[in-house]
């Protein structure tokens, strides 16, 4: 179903000039952006990725990869890639009551049994690459032998969140069960030397020891562990965990603020040459690390500077982005960083819903004032914009409202990415990590809505 907008709802762009092309609503839409019938797709395809052939495992995604040159990684994406795993098991267990009656919680049951023996059979079987070990055979239940980036450190704490997550439901795996395979991911995150350890970043182009999105996401899983352990009784481990947040890790945004206030990937002073190759001061990882940490990685001025910042970026790289604003639809489409050259360098589906599920939590937070609200203002291209929760949630509907525009003509099956002149999706059709960062940002508006009623 075609999603329509009645002019009131439009505040076009031009109030705080043209580089930033984001669209704005002026209310909330009456319905969620993507409807009933689209959300039971989206699930459907989501779950469908999701505990392969009893195995546990993920699959990143079933379709085509033209992206990647020829001769390339044989079999595409049809592996398990702990980070993406990890983060659609997490999501999983939001998005499903492993408790409830049906179907679908039958399934998210089994799954979340499966993926704790996934994980069990990777951490003793991987001879020594456990921890930073990215990409995964499903068959064989082995390390993918090809040439990859590597070493890759963000998997095991995002392992561990979810392993984590799964205490919480009666009808999981035992908190035995999961303590010993989060121990043995956390035992390494709270080391110095992983910490410090030159990685890969999540896209698995640069290398860097102080990504914000592989810090964020170590400082998230050790608090979260330190809890865990506390709750397990062993103090030890609580106290090392606590340490090593507080110590090694600090606030894991301080050295990632540049010139204009906004976040950044790679640390603000420029970082490795790898860094500074791919120009990642803007990169959509940082936006997934707002969404994904469990505290404030900068207050709200500083948030509002980033989507400031991105949207000027990305607006200036897409045509498509140019070409939507310019026919009022709302939003805004992001991608990964302003160098990327895979298939072309587009519009990412999971990092557009990511800022859609940023504006949503912020509706759930305190509204901003003084000169937080005048920079929200300037990020969302509105002079009217009041910081209210439906201010936000107006936003955060834009956003999906201009990635249901490009995602309904393939009837919600989710791709990869969005071509950044025909506004077509491309690559890796049903990228189950699209798919999870989508139906978040449904469940994130749905918190509001539940929070406040959203009359308009």
């Amino acid at each position: 179903m075609a999603v329509k907008y009645s002019s009131a709802l439009l505040l076009v762009v031009g109030a705080f000039g043209a580089e930033n092309c984001f669209v704005s609503l002026s209310a909330p839409l009456n319905s969620p952006p993507f409807d009933d019938d689209a959300v039971k797709v989206m699930r459907t395809y989501f779950l469908r990725n999701i505990n392969v052939n009893g195995t546990g495992a993920v699959v990143a995604a079933r379709g085509d990869v033209p992206a990647l040159p020829d001769g390339c990684c044989p079999g595409g994406y049809t592996y398990h890639w702990m980070r993406d795993g990890a983060l659609s098991m997490h999501a999983l267990q939001d998005l499903v009551d492993l408790e409830g009656e049906g179907d679908e919680s039958a399934f998210a049951r089994e799954a979340v049994k499966s993926y704790a023996g996934w994980v069990q059979r990777m951490q003793a079987g991987s001879h020594g690459d456990a921890h930073t070990e990215p990409k995964w055979n499903i068959d064989s239940q082995t390390p993918y032998a090809g040439g990859w980036c590597r070493p890759q450190t963000d998997g095991p704490p995002l392992r561990a969140r979810a392993l984590m997550k799964a205490a919480d439901w009666k009808s999981g795996p035992s908190k035995e069960t999961l303590w010993g395979l989060v121990k043995f991911d956390l035992d390494w995150v709270a080391k110095s030397g992983s910490i410090s350890l030159e990685t890969c970043d999540l896209w698995e182009e640069t290398v860097d020891p102080n990504f914000l999105w592989n810090r964020a996401m170590m400082r998230a899983a050790l608090l979260d562990g330190g809890a865990f352990a506390s709750s397990m009784g062993d103090e030890t481990r609580a106290n090392s965990y606590n340490e090593a947040a507080a110590k090694l890790l600090g606030k894991p945004a301080t050295d990632h603020t540049a010139a204009d206030g906004s976040l950044t990937e790679c640390p603000s002073d420029g970082g490795t040459d790898s860094c500074k190759k791919y120009a990642k001061s803007v990169d959509g990882a940082v936006i997934l690390s707002i969404i994904h940490s469990t505290e404030a990685l900068g207050d709200s001025e500083t948030l509002a500077n980033t989507v400031e910042s991105y949207n000027k970026a990305f607006c200036g790289l897409y045509a498509v982005n140019q070409q939507d604003s310019s026919a009022g639809t709302p939003g805004v489409l992001y991608g990964r960083y302003v160098k990327d050259s895979y298939g072309g360098g587009n519009p990412w589906v999971l990092i557009t819903s990511a800022l859609a599920s940023l504006l949503y939590q912020q509706a759930q937070h305190q509204p901003p004032a003084g000169a937080a609200l005048t920079a929200w203002q300037r990020a969302l291209n509105s002079e009217s914009f009041d910081g209210s929760p439906k201010a936000f949630v107006a936003a955060g509907d834009a956003v999906l409202s201009r990635l249901h525009r490009h995602v309904a003509p393939e009837n919600f099956r989710l791709f990869e990415q969005i071509d950044r002149e025909s506004g077509k999706q491309y690559n890796a059709e049903d990228l189950t990590w699209s798919y999870a960062e989508t139906l978040m940002a449904l469940k994130e508006r749905a918190a509001v809505t539940l929070a406040e009623p959203l009359v308009v």
